[in-house]
């Protein structure tokens, strides 16, 4: 517990003003970089690559010439390469602020290209297709470059909301550990924005991870630590503004993206067993599955 409090602190001390959130994005892009740069490949990663090949296949989900939006796309844009390896789609790159890694896309796509004929198994021309955009992004010297050569476009909207994109405009709106990062408030408008933006039968698809952040810095507490406190005491030591987290559950989840008319077509949810965490009265009501959710897989359907 005292390297949770203390890390929520720091935290906390870094959110206190503008200049001191920018230099948290500094210390983390800088420092975060030099780390992808000596680590290997996460798993996760290439996990999500194996999710979408089995979502695609089940639900034809695209086909070259389609529009696609990584939402949050962050430091290497993954969620958009897992499908540009496949298809050659229209791509949309948005974030509220660039946190790009440059150094740290071209490692990771290069320990991709290495595993990738070994851990998927695929057809002649699909392989062609995953290697030609792993080669076009190691040969080149920048960011811009690759968007030229696969025809990208990368969007930064302080605003966080989605209101400067055209209506019916994409057939795959998609994110991976971002909807846990916007702000409450405003999450009725986002998904049905998301609705909006998207063509008739297009898929959002979500990978939103409810397990408590701060767990990363101290393993010794519960994936989901952060029900234990009330609103009051979440605001006061651990909420902050460097790595805001909503703490909405799976059922408020489901709940937002019904409200804005989506048909659930796939929810490939993560749990973890939470009996011996002592719950805070405001999530006393919740469902066992909602407690237990620590990663929200949905696809959803216009």
């Amino acid at each position: 517990m005292i390297k949770y409090t203390l890390t929520a602190l720091i935290l906390k001390t870094f959110s206190s003003n503008k200049l001191m959130q920018k230099f948290y994005r500094y210390i983390g892009n800088t420092y975060g970089q030099k780390k992808r740069l000596t680590n290997r490949l996460p798993e996760v990663y290439i996990n999500r690559i194996h999710n979408f090949l089995e979502m695609d296949k089940k639900l034809k989900l695209l086909k070259d010439g389609d529009s696609i939006l990584e939402l949050g796309t962050g430091w290497i844009h993954w969620e958009a390469l897992k499908i540009n390896l496949f298809y050659d789609v229209k791509t949309v790159l948005y974030d509220v602020w660039d946190n790009r890694q440059f150094d740290a896309f071209k490692h990771y796509c290069f320990l991709l290209s290495n595993i990738f004929d070994e851990e998927f198994n695929l057809k002649k021309e699909q392989l062609n297709r995953a290697h030609y955009v792993l080669n076009v992004i190691q040969s080149s010297k920048n960011f811009e470059e690759i968007y030229e050569k696969l025809g990208w476009t990368y969007l930064v909207e302080s605003s966080g909301t989605l209101n400067n994109l055209l209506e019916n405009s994409f057939n795959i709106v998609t994110s991976g550990g971002v909807f846990e990062h916007i702000d409450k408030t405003i999450l009725e408008e986002y998904i049905k924005d998301i609705y909006r933006i998207l063509k008739t039968g297009g898929y959002s698809m979500q990978s939103i991870n409810i397990g408590d952040h701060l767990y990363a810095y101290d393993r010794k507490v519960s994936k989901k630590q952060y029900l234990k406190y009330s609103d009051k005491v979440w605001k006061l030591i651990f909420n902050n503004k460097v790595q805001y987290f909503n703490r909405v559950q799976k059922s408020e989840w489901l709940k937002l993206f019904k409200l804005a008319d989506f048909k659930l077509i796939n929810d490939d949810s993560v749990f973890t067993n939470m009996n011996s965490l002592k719950i805070n009265k405001k999530y006393k009501t919740l469902d066992k599955s909602d407690i237990e959710c620590t990663i929200l897989r949905i696809i959803h359907q216009k």
